[in-house]
């Protein structure tokens, strides 16, 4: 059994490899993945590098509700950190969607 870290950053990785195969789907399914493991462990740095990189194999692959609603959580993760010019970013991101 591998530790929630490695097998997160596993999926991560994963996930980037299929996105590059323009494989969004599957890249969304091991992001999530990947995210229910940092929600767990309470990393929030990953959490928020996971939200992004699903917010755009959403995007990629036309889901736009659903990548507007990641971008949600994004800001959630960044209002909790105080990362006040991350989640102007975030928000200016979700206003172009």
């Amino acid at each position: 059994d591998q530790q929630p870290k490695e097998k997160a950053d596993r999926l991560m990785q994963q996930a980037m490899e299929e996105m590059n195969r323009q494989n969004y789907d599957e890249a969304e399914r091991l992001l999530v993945e990947s995210i229910e493991i940092h929600s767990v462990t309470n990393n929030e740095a990953k959490l928020a590098e996971n939200y992004s990189a699903l917010s755009s194999a959403q995007l990629l692959s036309g889901k736009l509700s659903p990548a507007l609603e990641t971008l949600i959580s994004l800001r959630s993760i960044y209002q909790h950190g105080a990362d006040r010019n991350a989640e102007l970013q975030t928000m200016l991101h979700m206003g172009k969607i």
